[in-house]
């Protein structure tokens, strides 16, 4: 027999699936077969990991469950794919999308895919279209890049810096992802350091190089 004793605290007055957070159906103030819709102020969506007032698609969420395998399905989409970006081609035009949410529909027996638009307009994708809007986008970015490589990297800049002139080459483009900006990277060749600016930056600093330029002729 072990020796350790395991020492519980019981708050008197306090119900975790009250006054603590918990999913949805472990709601001890509403019930989840009742009244699905309502919660209290500790419920969290189970689907959006988020407390319930802001989950987008609570009507459906609510019910949600970890013993349904189909909710269990749902939820490790949306953990796997929400958030993901998606470029997808119609009519011509090209649409940047994010993925919002995932949701079973019973006459296909298929998941399917709900992506926000730039045009705040939706559409429900399938995985493979999922899958190939997402190639796509990748793809235009890395074409972005060697376009933006092609025209910047190489060329000569300038800053200023505490009243001193710093120069520079653009040796390449890269994609920030968390802030969807290009940036570039600067080689300073002076103090051997490098930085990496926006596009922005790039043009300001291809000025200071033409003015310093022109200041020693």
């Amino acid at each position: 027999m072990s020796d350790e004793v395991q020492v519980v605290h019981v708050i008197e007055g306090v119900n975790p699936e009250v006054h603590w957070p918990h999913g949805r159906q472990h709601c001890g103030k509403y019930s989840q077969e009742t009244h699905a819709s309502l919660y209290c102020a500790n419920c969290y969506c189970l689907v959006c990991d988020e407390p319930a007032p802001c989950c987008p698609e609570w009507t459906e969420h609510c019910k949600a469950t970890d013993t349904d395998p189909t909710w269990r399905a749902i939820i490790s989409e949306v953990k796997k794919y929400k958030g993901r970006k998606v470029l997808r081609e119609f009519q011509g035009g090209m649409y940047a999308g994010e993925v919002k949410d995932c949701w079973y529909c019973e006459a296909d027996n298929k998941l399917y895919y709900r992506v926000l638009y730039d045009d705040n307009d939706k559409d429900d994708l399938e995985e493979t279209e999922l899958l190939r809007g997402m190639e796509t986008r990748k793809q235009a970015i890395w074409d972005k890049i060697r376009e933006l490589t092609k025209y910047f990297g190489g060329r000569r800049v300038a800053k200023m810096f505490e009243a001193k002139p710093y120069l520079g080459i653009v040796q390449h483009c890269w994609y920030d992802e968390k802030d969807e900006t290009y940036r570039f990277q600067i080689y300073y060749e002076l103090d051997k350091d490098r930085e990496d600016v926006d596009e922005d930056d790039v043009f300001e600093m291809l000025k200071c190089y033409d003015a310093l330029l022109l200041h020693k002729n």
